[in-house]
Order: C-alpha cells, then sequence, then structure tokens
C-alpha cells in the first residue's frame, strides 16, 4: 500500500451521486433502529446481528476516555472533548485535518443528508479502505459494501447522534471474520450555524482479539 499523505484530505463539497432507488422496508428499519439507539431499547438490532450468528452491537453515550479500546478512538474522543468547550458542541469550523495526525487513516468525516436519514463520506478512512478494499470519500453511506444489518446500523447510529447532539462509541463483532474481533467507532457531532448537526467526525478501527488495532496489509 503507497504510503498516507500527511494530512486526509475532504472530497470536494459536490452534490454527492443519485443513489440506487431506495427500499422502503430498509429505510422504515434505519428510521426504527435510530429511535432504538437514542432511547437505548436495542432489541430489533439484536436480533438482526443474533440471526448472523454475531452478538449484539454495544452502545456507550456520553462515552468517556476508558470507554475508548484504542488509541485512535480515544485520542479523537479527547480532541472533540478539547474543542467542545464544555457543554457547547463545537462548531463544524474548529475541525482541522492538520490537528487529527494522532488518528490519521482512521478518520472518517460525513455529511448528514436528508434530515440524517442517509450519510455521504467527505473524507474516508484510509486505513478502512485498505481493508475493505475501496474508497468511498464523496459516496453514500449506504453504498458500504457490507451486510445489510451492518449498513443500517451504522446509518441509523449516526442519525441517532444527529438526534441526541451528544457523542456515541458503538463496537461491534463481525460474522465470519479472521482476524477482527471488532470494529469500534466514536461518532462525534460538530454543529452549524443554525445549531443543527451539520457533519459527524468519526474514528472507525478494526480491533484484533490482542486488543491491537489491524492495519492494512503491505500491497494492498
Amino acid at each position: 500500500m503507497p504510503p498516507e499523505s500527511p494530512s486526509p484530505q475532504a472530497a470536494p463539497p459536490e452534490a454527492p451521486p443519485t443513489p440506487p432507488a431506495s427500499d422502503p422496508a430498509r429505510t422504515a428499519r434505519r428510521r426504527r433502529w435510530r429511535d432504538a439507539i437514542v432511547s437505548g431499547e436495542m432489541t430489533d438490532i439484536a436480533a438482526a446481528f443474533e440471526r448472523d450468528g454475531v452478538t449484539r452491537p454495544e452502545v456507550v453515550w456520553m462515552p468517556g476516555i476508558e470507554d475508548c479500546t484504542v488509541p485512535q478512538t480515544s485520542f479523537l474522543l479527547a480532541h472533540w472533548r478539547s474543542l467542545a468547550g464544555g457543554p457547547s458542541l463545537p462548531d463544524v469550523g474548529s475541525i482541522d485535518p492538520i490537528e487529527l495526525a494522532p488518528a490519521l487513516g482512521f478518520v472518517h468525516l460525513v455529511e448528514p443528508l436528508s434530515s440524517g436519514e442517509e450519510f455521504v463520506y467527505r473524507i474516508f478512512a484510509t486505513s478502512v479502505a485498505g481493508i475493505s478494499g475501496g474508497d468511498l470519500s464523496g459516496r453514500r453511506m449506504s453504498e458500504l459494501r457490507a451486510s445489510d444489518y451492518v449498513v443500517d446500523f451504522g446509518i441509523a447510529s449516526c442519525g441517532a447522534v444527529c438526534d441526541a447532539k451528544k457523542p456515541l462509541v458503538t463496537r461491534r463483532r463481525p460474522a465470519r471474520a479472521s482476524f477482527t474481533a471488532y470494529w469500534e467507532r466514536v461518532l462525534l457531532p460538530f454543529v452549524g450555524p443554525n445549531g443543527g448537526v451539520e457533519r459527524l467526525l468519526i474514528g472507525v478501527a478494526p480491533v484484533s482479539a490482542a486488543g491491537t488495532v489491524i492495519l492494512p496489509r503491505a500491497g494492498l
């Protein structure tokens, strides 16, 4: 894999590509799951994961640094807190890619669309791209190549953060994975002038059974 650039580059702010025709059942499930994540009633979400042989995802609202298990996510949470200034959420203009260097390669920056029912990646984590086989910068979250329930949980959790305006940590265990014990994400909201969430800074890392972050293999 070629060396990473010194700082992540955001995708240009052009209109996202036209999505494929939506599935009303999937859209409805994302809305239900979004509300469920906010409320903490995870029964329906747990059932979807368990049908594929994996345990229910973990969800931690208002996480402490100790709730992050790897350096990249703990750094991003600490950085977000330093920008927040007490109870206020940080402004979208405070996002500086250079300051994210300690988590370089493990950062998504996403923009909500349609009141948070869809999201577009403005930055896609380069290490995740190396593992998953594709860079989705400028593409929609629904285009992620993963199981339907994984994509729906990802979109729903982002929507839940937009609704609650609070940071969130999630961990999910992948089905049929050889090396990854779980994926950890920290979702951090940034607001615009009207007080609504305009960006989510997401730290995402695949973690081994030994508790170490998995890096892309050389040559991928």
